[in-house]
C-alpha cells in the first residue's frame, strides 16, 4: 500500500505514543487486509514536523506496524504537496479553477522528484509477486516510474478526488506527462463512472488511445483495466464510538440543550469546494421563505481546518466569509434566546462529532465538488435510530451510491431551500424507506470491501488482454368512438410506466388517489374488464388496489386474479408445478453485480428476481446490463428467460409472461369486441403481439408509452400522463 503520508496520531504530551488515527479510510483498507491474512506494507511519508525524540520514536514504530517511511526535504516536501498537489492539481481537478496556482517548472520538477524517491523505496523492499497499490493524486506517476524499474510488477492506481471533463483537464501544462505516469498501472479506480468516463475521454482526446469502457489500449499491445469501487468506511468502528460512554454523555447534553428544536446538522473541511457559503445562504434564504420555521430550527455548523493550508491567505479569506454570513444571519433572526447557527470553526473530538450527527434531524452534506464524501456514510451510520433525511450535493460522489439521500445542486438556491422544507416536514414511513437504501450500501460496502474487491481486480488483471415508422400517434377521439361503439371491453395496463411514473426506489411509486380513483371508476362498467399487469409482486399489488375489484397479473403472469364485476375472486398461481431450482444460483449473480454496481439492487420476488440499476451511473450501469446479459446467456441449459425492462433485468420461469396472461384473458372472456394494451417497456412488448393476433376484436389498440424504434405495439402516447388522460377519456365517457 502506497499513499502520500500516514495518518499518524502522535501524543507528546508525557510518554510519546504513536498511532493511526482508526477511522481513516486508508487505515482501515489496511486493516482490513491484515485480518484476511495480507502482509501487508505500507509505504508513505510522515507528512508533518515533530521533534527529534518524536522522530525516532515514530521510526520504532513504524517499523513495528510494518511500515515504510519515505524521507522527503522540507522543501521538496513543500513544493511537491503545497505547490503543485495542492496549488495546480487539487483546485483544478475541483473544477475550482479560479484557486489554480500559476504553473512552475520548480513545483513540476518536484512533483516527479518525489515520486522518484517513493519509487527508489518501493523497489528496496518489493519481492516478485507482491501487488503494489497506489493511492491518489500526489503519486501520479509513480506507476510508470515502477513500470520502468520494476517490468513485471502488478501495479494499480487509485484516484480519491474527482476526475476532471477533458476540457478543463487539458488546461494543465502537464497534461500528457501525468496521463503517460499514470498508464504505467495494471490497473486504475475511481470512486465514480463519471469520473473513469473523463479519464478516458482525456486519453482518447489528449494522447489519441484507443478507449472503451474496460479501459485503455496501449500503442504497444498493452492493455490498462479501469475499474470503479467507491471507497467506503469501518462501519463497526464508528459504533464503538457511538456506544462509547463520552457518546452517550454527549448525546444527552445535545438533546438537553437543542430540546424542542429541530437540528440542521452540517459538517465540513474549511475548503472552498465544501460550498459552505452556498448552504449559508440557503439557510438564510429558507428563514425568510419559511418564516414559520424561525425559533423552531437551528443550523449546527462545524467546520475544521487542513493544517496544510491554515496559514494560507485563501483559508483567511474564506473563514472571513464564513463569519461574516454566519453573524449576519444571527443578527437577522436571532433573539435573546434563539441564537439560528451554532458555529465551531474546530475540529471537534470524535465523541462529540458523532454525537451531533446522531441528534440531527436533517443532514446537510453539499460539497460544490468531491470524490466521495465519507461524511454522508458517517452520518448514514449515526442515523442508525433516528433515521434522519440526508441533503446530499448531486456533486458529491457518494451521490452514485446513496440513493436514498436527497440529491440537490448547491448552486440552485430556490430548489435548496424547498428540499430544507421537505426533509424537516417528511413523514417517517419515507425516512425509514430512504434511509434503510442508504444504510444497505454503506454497510455492505465498507473499506474492506471497497480495498479487497480492488486488489482481486488487480491480481486478476493482466496488460496483455487487449422508432418504428409503422407506429401512429394514438387519436384521442379516435379510441374514444371505438370505445363508445363497442358492447365488451377487455382493458390491459401496465403499471411502473404506465400507470405510474418510474420512480427511482420502487416501494415509493404508489398509486395516487387520482389513480385509484380512475381504476375504481372504470370497474364501475360491467361492460369493461380491467386488469392491471405488471412484473411487481403480489404483496404489493394487493395493498396498492385494496378494496378494488380490478384483476391483477403479478411478476409478468406468475400469479393471476381474474376480474368479476359482482365477486371478489381469488388468486392463481401459474407456476405451483414448476421448477424453481434455479432461483438461488441466479440470486448469487444478480448479488455479485450489485455489489460491484453502486447505486444498482437485487429484488427477490415469490417467484422471479430482478437487479435493478436505475440508481447506478447511467452509463456504467449499462455496462454491466450488457456484461451481466452475456454471462446470463452462457449459463447451461435453464427453464427460465431473460426479460429486459427499463433499467432492470428479469429473470422468471420459462413460458410465462404478460403475452401469456393476455392470451389467457382474451380467450376465456368470448365476445370482446374492444382491447387497448397500454405499457411502456420491453416486458410489454408480449402483450402487445397477443393483442394483435386477434383477428376477431374489431377494436385492438396495443399502445406504447413514448414512441420507440421498434415494438410491436400499433400506437403510441408521448408520455405516462397521455396514458392516464386516455384512460380518463374512456372512463367517463
Amino acid at each position: 500500500m502506497v499513499s502520500y503520508r500516514f495518518p499518524l496520531v502522535v501524543d507528546e504530551k508525557e510518554e510519546i505514543k504513536v498511532t493511526m488515527e482508526p477511522l481513516n479510510v486508508l487505515s482501515s483498507a489496511v486493516e482490513a487486509l491484515r485480518r484476511e491474512g495480507k502482509d501487508v506494507r505500507w509505504i508513505a511519508t510522515c507528512g508533518q514536523s515533530f521533534s527529534e525524540n518524536a522522530k525516532e520514536k515514530i521510526r520504532d514504530d513504524l517499523k513495528s506496524m510494518f511500515c515504510v517511511p519515505v524521507q522527503l526535504e522540507a522543501e521538496l516536501q513543500r513544493e511537491h504537496f503545497n505547490v503543485f498537489c495542492k496549488g495546480i492539481v487539487w483546485p483544478l481537478f475541483h473544477y475550482y479553477n479560479q484557486g489554480v496556482q500559476y504553473y512552475s517548472t520548480e513545483s513540476w520538477n518536484a512533483f516527479k522528484a518525489a515520486n522518484q524517491q517513493f519509487a527508489e523505496v518501493i523497489k528496496s523492499v518489493y519481492e516478485e509477486g507482491d501487488l503494489i497499490s497506489v493511492q491518489d493524486y500526489h503519486l501520479m506517476l509513480l506507476p510508470a516510474i515502477l513500470r520502468e524499474c520494476i517490468p513485471t510488477a502488478k501495479i494499480a492506481f487509485f484516484m480519491h478526488i474527482p476526475w476532471p471533463t477533458s476540457e478543463l483537464y487539458r488546461s494543465l501544462p502537464v497534461r500528457s506527462e501525468v496521463l503517460q505516469g499514470l498508464l504505467g498501472a495494471d490497473l486504475i479506480g475511481f470512486q465514480t463512472f463519471p469520473f473513469a468516463r473523463h479519464f478516458l475521454n482525456a486519453c482518447t482526446r489528449i494522447l489519441g488511445l484507443a478507449c472503451n469502457e474496460r479501459g485503455v489500449e496501449l500503442p504497444n499491445g498493452h492493455f490498462v483495466s479501469i475499474d470503479v469501487q467507491p471507497v467506503g468506511i469501518d462501519c463497526n468502528r464508528y459504533v464503538q464510538l457511538l456506544d462509547s460512554q463520552e457518546t452517550r454523555n454527549q448525546v444527552d447534553l445535545l438533546k438537553r440543550r437543542f430540546d424542542g428544536l429541530k437540528i440542521i446538522v452540517s459538517r465540513d473541511r474549511t475548503e472552498y469546494i465544501q460550498g459552505i457559503p452556498h448552504k449559508l445562504r440557503a439557510f438564510d434564504a429558507f428563514l425568510t421563505a419559511y418564516p414559520e420555521w424561525k425559533e423552531k430550527v437551528v443550523l449546527l455548523l462545524e467546520t475544521f481546518p487542513n493544517s496544510d493550508v491554515i496559514n494560507e491567505r485563501s483559508y483567511v479569506v474564506l473563514c472571513e466569509e464564513i463569519d461574516k454570513i454566519v453573524g449576519s444571519i444571527n443578527g437577522k433572526y436571532g433573539t435573546v434566546k434563539y441564537t439560528p447557527i451554532h458555529y465551531l470553526n474546530k475540529a471537534l473530538k470524535w465523541e462529540e462529532a458523532m454525537a451531533v450527527l446522531e441528534v440531527a434531524d436533517v443532514g446537510l452534506v453539499t460539497p460544490l465538488r468531491d470524490g466521495m464524501n465519507v461524511t454522508s456514510f458517517e452520518f448514514i451510520v449515526a442515523q442508525r435510530t433516528k433515521q434522519s433525511p440526508l441533503i446530499l450535493s448531486e456533486f458529491a460522489g457518494a451521490a452514485n451510491c446513496l440513493s436514498g439521500a436527497m440529491l440537490v445542486n448547491p448552486w440552485d438556491q430556490a430548489k435548496f431551500i424547498e428540499m430544507i422544507n421537505e426533509t424537516l416536514t417528511m413523514s417517517e414511513d419515507i425516512k425509514k424507506i430512504r434511509y434503510h437504501h442508504s444504510r444497505d450500501f454503506v454497510w455492505t460496502h465498507n473499506a474492506g470491501f471497497w480495498i479487497s474487491n480492488f486488489m482481486k481486480k488487480l491480481k486478476t488483471t493482466s496488460r496483455n488482454q487487449i422508432v418504428a415508422d409503422t407506429v401512429t400517434r394514438l387519436n384521442l377521439k379516435e379510441i374514444v368512438t371505438a370505445y363508445k361503439k363497442s358492447t365488451k371491453r377487455v382493458l390491459l395496463i401496465d403499471y411502473d410506466g404506465t400507470l405510474v411514473p418510474i420512480a427511482k426506489i420502487p416501494s415509493l411509486a404508489l398509486p395516487s388517489e387520482e389513480i385509484l380513483s380512475l381504476i375504481w371508476t372504470l370497474t364501475q362498467n360491467p361492460k369493461t374488464y380491467t386488469y392491471v399487469i405488471t412484473g411487481r409482486e403480489r404483496r404489493f399489488m394487493e395493498e396498492s388496489f385494496s378494496g378494488l375489484k380490478v384483476g391483477l397479473s403479478c411478476e409478468h403472469g406468475c400469479f393471476f386474479k381474474p376480474f368479476k364485476y359482482e365477486e371478489t375472486t381469488q388468486w392463481q398461481n401459474i407456476t405451483s408445478e414448476l421448477d424453481l431450482s434455479w432461483k438461488s444460483a441466479i440470486k448469487a449473480i444478480f448479488d455479485d453485480y450489485s455489489d460491484r454496481t453502486p447505486g444498482s439492487f437485487v429484488e427477490t420476488k415469490e417467484i422471479g428476481i430482478s437487479w435493478h440499476y436505475r440508481n447506478a451511473d447511467p452509463e456504467f450501469g449499462e455496462y454491466q446490463k450488457n456484461d451481466l446479459l452475456v454471462h446470463l446467456q452462457d449459463l447451461p441449459n435453464l427453464p427460465i428467460e431473460v426479460v429486459v425492462g427499463k433499467k432492470v433485468v428479469e429473470v422468471r420461469p420459462q413460458g410465462i409472461s404478460k403475452g401469456s396472461v393476455a392470451r389467457k384473458i382474451l380467450n376465456t372472456e368470448p365476445d370482446v369486441d374492444f382491447v387497448l394494451c397500454l405499457g411502456d417497456d420491453k416486458t410489454d412488448e408480449d402483450m402487445f403481439e397477443e393483442v394483435n393476433k386477434h383477428s376477431e376484436i374489431k377494436y385492438k389498440f396495443s399502445v406504447v408509452v413514448e414512441k420507440k424504434s421498434t415494438t410491436k405495439a400499433k400506437y403510441y402516447v408521448d408520455h405516462h400522463r397521455m396514458a392516464i388522460e386516455t384512460l380518463t377519456r374512456l372512463a367517463y365517457s
